[in-house]
């Protein structure tokens, strides 16, 4: 059993999240912008770790669609939080390793 300090340790990273749909479209946009600038023009069917940005990006865009619903609806479910923070947080998890695979993959000393 966590308690009360395990859980606010786990859902400390999403509470800034909650009802904040403008702050998961600003994640999302990240990811967009790291795909972006990690293509460099190549097609991503030569790179299919990729995709690593995209899956992220869309998970953190319907997660902003989805808060901006519950605030909209002014809905204080906290139920739907524990099962989409540790989505987010994986989602987040391969997004980071794609960027960090897109980095070291990237020709240096030229």
């Amino acid at each position: 059993m966590m308690g009360e300090y395990g859980t606010d340790l786990f859902f400390a990273p999403i509470r800034p999240f909650i009802w904040n749909p403008t702050g998961c479209f600003l994640v999302a946009s990240v990811f967009a912008l790291l795909l972006i600038l990690s293509l460099g023009g190549s097609p991503m069917q030569k790179r299919p770790w990729m995709w690593g940005f995209v899956v992220p990006a869309g998970v953190w865009v319907a997660f902003g669609w989805y808060e901006s619903e519950m605030r909209r609806q002014q809905t204080h479910m906290q139920i739907d939080v524990l099962f989409l923070a540790p989505l987010l947080y994986l989602v987040t998890a391969i997004g980071v390793g794609a960027w960090l695979g897109a980095w070291l993959r990237e020709p240096r000393g030229r």
